[in-house]
């Protein structure tokens, strides 16, 4: 019969049919077959599957198709553009429990013993996560505008209103004695934040 193979009948006892491993068909006497008899590539040389891995699909006219195990925690193989694992725990924290990684981050780092590490995209312009109180994203990485080129609040400047639809705008610190950059022809510093002396409260 294809996709078998017998041996070992004599004169007084039948012969013994294995399923032959490697040949991409999938009969169900093997745990899975995925067309070759390679190691490290989720269904091993003798056609088991490996630790890490997830097989299915095989049939008697198709291989397997073995994939990394979504989260798991572990990272073997990248199974599209996009993917992550990070173990994921179903809070928003940039690798979907889809492992799709979320709008907004980047994953990597993820091995066969590590989940990946996401972290917010420093330039793109969405403030996805709260790093830290310095921490903005003016859609850029460029210094000397507010938000510096590593994505942190530069000294003399004030941003707000990242989201996860919108950038960062910085503007000039209001009443610490410098300007770094006028909003308007109006606008002043006197290093105060008092009315009555020539620059109001609002600079």
């Amino acid at each position: 019969m294809p996709g078998w193979k017998c041996s070992g009948g004599s004169f007084a006892s039948g012969d013994t049919c294995t399923e032959i491993c490697g040949d991409g068909k999938n009969y169900g006497g093997n745990a899975c077959d995925d067309g070759n008899t390679v190691s490290g590539d989720g269904c091993s040389s003798t056609c088991t599957i490996e630790p890490l891995w997830t097989c299915s699909g095989g049939s008697s006219t198709s291989p397997d198709l073995c994939i990394d195990i979504c989260n798991d925690n572990r990272v073997v193989k990248r199974n599209f553009i996009g993917y992550c694992d990070n173990g994921d725990s179903g809070v928003t924290d940039g690798c979907g429990n889809n492992c799709v990684t979320e709008t907004g981050y980047s994953c990597t780092g993820g091995s066969s013993k590590a989940g990946d590490t996401c972290i917010d995209i420093c330039g793109d312009g969405l403030k996805v996560s709260t790093v830290g109180p310095t921490y903005c994203d003016d859609g850029n990485k460029v210094n000397s505008d507010g938000c510096s080129s590593t994505c942190s609040i530069e000294s003399g400047w004030v941003c707000s209103g990242g989201s996860i639809t919108s950038k960062d705008v910085c503007s000039d610190k209001c009443g610490d004695g410098r300007v770094m950059k006028r909003s308007s022809s109006s606008y002043c510093d006197d290093g105060g934040v008092v009315d009555g002396d020539g620059c109001s409260s609002t600079c």
